[in-house]
């Protein structure tokens, strides 16, 4: 790379850098209504390019608008351990009505994963004996986000169990013919071996 192509590349990234901070800026402030599409932005500025799994919390009060947003639980490439005795207590710390859960997939694979699933359903029990709801719960993968613990959850988890069926069922089709070729290949072996 050139030094002329260096330097306007420091100068594109530090402009990237000020703008990102202008939008984070203007969805993380306090009091803000947050609605879902403003959910998705700002967790996608806070999530996206991460290269280990996080686990983040907005917090809100009765009208929606923003008390907080925290990260809460950092993990590895593949996984972070979340507590649900944390979440609980941090939404009793900020006086929370109601949370929009947020993690990213480094592998940038947005789809929920059954552990997003019952991660979701924990959460919404522990914390509805706080009377604390869960709005939705925001993945983000590279530059793309999803949605799955709002009133369209039961939607989205009918065609994760739909997919699991089918993997399933390959997966034992896939069984049953690597059981017929070993069989085949150890009557082969027994009638090479039975010839004078």
């Amino acid at each position: 790379m050139t030094d002329h192509a260096a330097a306007r590349r420091a100068r594109e990234d530090r402009a990237i850098a000020r703008a990102l901070n202008i939008l984070h800026a203007r969805h993380a402030a306090q009091g803000q209504l947050l609605d879902p599409p403003a959910a998705r932005a700002l967790f996608a500025l806070r999530l996206a390019g991460e290269v280990r799994e996080h686990f983040e919390v907005a917090f809100l009060n009765t009208r929606h608008e923003l008390l907080g947003v925290e990260r809460l639980f950092s993990g590895g490439l593949a996984g972070c351990i979340v507590s649900p005795r944390e979440v609980v207590r941090t939404a009793l710390r900020y006086n929370a009505a109601a949370v929009i859960l947020a993690h990213n997939h480094p592998s940038g694979h947005v789809e929920p994963s059954r552990a997003d699933h019952d991660l979701t359903d924990t959460l919404r029990t522990a914390l509805a004996v706080i009377e604390v709801r869960v709005l939705d719960h925001i993945i983000v993968g590279g530059r793309d986000t999803t949605a799955f613990g709002g009133p369209d959850c039961t939607v989205t988890r009918e065609r994760h169990a739909q997919r699991e069926a089918w993997q399933a069922r390959i997966a034992k089709k896939n069984a049953a013919a690597e059981k017929a070729r070993e069989t085949r290949r150890r009557k082969r072996a027994v009638a090479v071996g039975a010839r004078p």
